[in-house]
């Protein structure tokens, strides 16, 4: 029987079970954690851990992963980001941590498990969603979080779909804050390397009395940028000798800026009180601002240059009266031309009261709101009327030099005012409410039950303009928004345990999970998990879940600021642009491009199962071995378009995205609403054929690999001693244009098999050391050249970081100071040099000394 015929009766008989508890509420499957803190003599809480609603237990069958405050501050984090660099499975491994280098519409480094992007990721706050930000995106920013306000970071790498709705297609990270800190902390921190360094400021208060606490938490930092370029490309004749047959190198990306330069101020405010033994309300807010910019790739442009052009240079043995010129827009700027700059904001409240009731239940409610503003430039364009005017100036202060830099000033400036301007404004509000606890009891220990329900609102608004930047016009608008109801259960049953423990079967613990999501966009989907533990002997857990996951699609992509309908006659630039027709070798093409209202959820099928290995025998050492698959169906793609290719012409699966001779009303209808842009007039002569490459469900992706971890502790004399190493290792991932199209294979075109993280660490009195070795495995990928590909191989890529801590004597004015010494990439390593120049999964910044002081008051 299909899963999910099995689901929905399941659901049902556990929603009526829960109705025959008394006095139960029920309350939102994510509900926040709130993890006890020995710093004050609290009554303790039982939490409930990521990747399951039901406090007290861990999530069954799963892999959890938890990066906690000690590895925080050995791995010398400056943000949330760094956090997330020092984790293999989170996407942003060995890498610089760069805020632009998605371009300043999207500047936002957000987790992603697998390599599968951040919209299979769902990025929580002590257990709650937070709202998304960008333009193009729709994606949460987890540095919004001071990294001094950290306390762990939980990650669940498995579909989670069942307990918290969308996103979780690849797993869940949640980010737990510090709670119940009692005093204050200063911390500063001071970087430097090779045309780069960074400065981290952070304060703490925190306050905790017999029923309560709170923690106020302020963090800056800021970055100045280092540039590095890559490889470029050829240009028309050779100046200044215009010898027929010679051709002109340059590069065409440089210079930009691969690391921008930033600055944040972030803010984050907890608190908890209880109001009598059976009631406490709890809370917590943050806000956060965030500048940052860089050089952008510098624009090629090309003008025709006609001879009464002072600036007009013959070729030899030539008699033509006009010239075209193909140069580099910083002949008119200068190379810091082409900055572009993103501005963000983002404020989040979240206030929840939880109730204990009889029988040992509980139920906790909360709501959360959270606004976002992204603010972006860039000049990502000429004043192409300006330039053509210019082109055509007959003078020395009107014309246009393309050949050097006596342009006037004033023209040259004229020509280059011309950007993108992009505003969004993103809201997010949220109910949760949910009730667990146990049912009764079995030999193996108590059944437990959490049940709930949630109600989401989002809206999205955004804006696009181009021009000048006294008066840009405006290009493109785009407001949508949505509600989402939720219901949910989850069902722990242990069935053997201590009291009944049979030989090869001291455990055995089953989960069920399921949840109900209804869109009012997109429509509902129902989403299953079921997870095993099985413990034959004590040390050793065999696990193993199954479950569905989706993605909804994002507002930005249902409805997105780059929509628009390209015309392009007809030309031989047309197969260069769009695609080459097989059938009709010259028409006229109309394109539609940007998002599409009619997308439906991404959907996902996950499994996985491991192993834990804790032997009594062997006290301190840690193993865990975890398989997963990810087949993630229906993704968000466009139509493969342009190069020249004709893939969309020939695979039939492409045919619903084809309208040759198209009316003009079914071009009104699909382009309703949309700016036109011609870039070139249509020709009459030949036919028209319309081509919908909007934002379509089209890919499959599938991913198979192993998640490893080990680690030993021992003592050595008066110290202490850890090593381990923990990694992932990918042994497929295809992705498919089409659910019948061909399968590529990732990793041959760019992504390596190896993320993996060793560590070494001594610890002995007043005085810590940790040395990390982070290695990313060689990769191959294809180069284009003339037409077609020629396969390469990029090395592997190891750095060395370094972590030295010394907390002074506890007395006088050292008591409660940590002075230490973080050094990034300690040998200096350079990125593997392959024919495409250097390999991008590397640290672009190199070696980073920096110098820090904690001090407790």
């Amino acid at each position: 029987m299909p899963l999910n015929s099995t689901f929905l009766p399941l659901l049902s008989a556990g929603v009526l079970t829960a109705a025959l508890v008394p006095s139960l509420a029920a309350s939102a499957a994510d509900g926040p954690a709130k993890p006890d803190d020995t710093q004050a003599p609290l009554e303790e809480i039982v939490v409930t851990a990521t990747g399951t609603s039901i406090r007290g237990i861990a999530p069954v069958g799963a892999n959890l992963v938890t990066f906690g405050r000690d590895d925080i501050i050995a791995s010398g984090a400056e943000t949330v980001s760094d956090v997330m660099s020092a984790v293999p499975q989170l996407g942003l491994f060995n890498l610089s941590q760069n805020p632009g280098v998605a371009g300043a519409m999207d500047a936002i480094s957000s987790p992603s498990l697998r390599g599968l992007g951040p919209q299979a990721t769902l990025s929580l706050v002590n257990g709650h969603r937070m709202v998304a930000a960008g333009i193009l995106s729709n994606s949460f920013d987890p540095n919004v979080i001071p990294a001094a306000a950290l306390q762990r970071v939980e990650i669940v790498p498995d579909g989670s779909s069942a307990i918290y709705g969308s996103d979780a297609v690849a797993g869940v990270v949640n980010f737990i804050t510090r709670q119940n800190f009692n005093g204050a902390e200063t911390s500063v921190r001071y970087g430097q390397g090779s045309s780069y360094n960074d400065v981290d400021f952070s304060q703490l208060f925190g306050k905790t009395w017999s029923t309560g606490s709170v923690m106020l938490a302020y963090e800056y930092t800021w970055n100045a940028l280092g540039n590095v370029t890559v490889a470029g490309s050829a240009v028309n004749y050779a100046a200044p000798g215009f010898a027929p047959g010679t051709t002109n190198f340059c590069d065409a990306t440089g210079p930009s800026d691969l690391l921008w330069s930033r600055n944040r101020n972030s803010v984050f405010l907890s608190g908890h009180q209880e109001i009598t033994d059976s009631i406490s309300v709890w809370s917590d807010a943050s806000y956060s601002s965030r500048n940052s910019d860089g050089r952008q790739t510098q624009l090629n442009a090309t003008a025709v240059i006609p001879n009464t052009n002072p600036f007009f240079q013959p070729i030899p043995g030539s008699n033509a009266t006009s010239e075209t010129v193909n140069f580099r827009a910083d002949n008119l700027g200068g190379q810091n031309y082409g900055v572009a700059s993103a501005d963000a904001s983002s404020t989040n409240i979240t206030v929840g009261f939880d109730f204990k009731l009889p029988a040992a239940w509980a139920v906790s409610a909360y709501g959360t709101y959270g606004s976002s503003k992204t603010t972006a430039q860039e000049p990502i364009s000429l004043n192409t009327d300006l330039l053509n005017a210019a082109a055509a100036g007959t003078t020395a202060a009107t014309a246009l030099d393309p050949f050097g830099t006596r342009t006037n000033p004033t023209v040259a400036a004229a020509i280059m005012d011309w950007n993108y301007y992009n505003h969004a404004t993103q809201t997010f509000a949220e109910g949760d409410v949910k009730g667990d606890g146990p049912l009764f009891t079995l030999p193996g220990g108590e059944v437990k039950m959490a049940i709930g329900a949630a109600f989401r609102r989002e809206t999205f608004d955004a804006d696009f303009h181009q021009g000048p930047g006294e008066a840009p016009s405006t290009f493109n608008s785009a407001t949508d928004s949505r509600n989402v109801k939720s219901a949910y259960a989850e069902v722990f049953v242990p069935l053997f345990g201590k009291s009944n423990a049979l030989p090869g079967l001291q455990a055995l613990d089953l989960s069920l999970a399921g949840r109900y999501d209804d869109y009012s966009d997109f429509g509902a989907t129902k989403n299953p998990k079921y997870g095993l533990n099985w413990t034959p002997l004590d040390g050793l857990t065999l696990r193993g879940t199954y479950g569905k996951s989706f993605h909804a699609p994002n507002l930005s992509d249902l409805h997105a600021i780059d929509g628009k309908i390209v015309e392009v006659g007809a030309s031989p630039i047309t197969n260069v642009i769009v695609g080459n027709d097989p059938q009709t070798p010259l028409y006229n093409a109309i394109v539609l491009a940007g998002g599409n209202p009619g997308l439906q959820a991404e959907t996902a099928t996950t499994y996985s199962f491991g192993a834990d290995f804790q032997p009594a025998f062997l006290d301190g050492l840690k193993a865990s071995l975890t398989y997963f698959h990810v087949a993630y169906t229906n993704r968000i793609t466009v139509p493969p378009f342009g190069n020249g290719s004709s893939a969309i012409f020939t695979d039939p699966a492409f045919s619903p995205f084809i309208f040759r001779n198209p009316s003009q009303a079914l071009i009104n209808q699909l382009g309703a609403g949309l700016p036109l842009v011609v870039l070139l007039p249509p020709n009459p002569a030949f036919p028209t054929t319309l081509l919908d490459l909007r934002r379509q469900n089209l890919s499959v992706s599938n991913i198979n690999g192993i998640d490893y971890d080990l680690s030993y502790r021992w003592s050595i004399g008066a110290g202490n001693m850890l090593a381990g190493v923990v990694g992932q290792f990918t042994s497929k991932y295809e992705n498919q244009g089409t659910v019948n199209s061909p399968a590529a294979n990732e990793l041959d075109l760019g992504t390596p098999k190896w993320l993996s993280r060793g560590r070494l660490q001594w610890q002995f009195a007043q005085f810590d050391s940790t040395v990390f070795v982070n290695y990313t495995g060689k990769y191959q990928n294809d180069l284009s050249v003339n037409g077609g590909t020629v396969p390469y191989t990029a090395g592997a890529y190891t750095t060395v970081d370094l972590h030295l801590g010394y907390t002074l004597p506890n007395q006088g004015w050292t008591k409660g100071t940590f002075v230490s010494l973080d050094v990034e990439d300690l040998f200096d390593r350079s990125p593997a040099e392959t024919p495409a120049g250097p390999a991008v999964y590397a640290n672009v910044v190199g070696r980073v000394f920096r110098v820090g002081i904690r001090k407790s008051w």
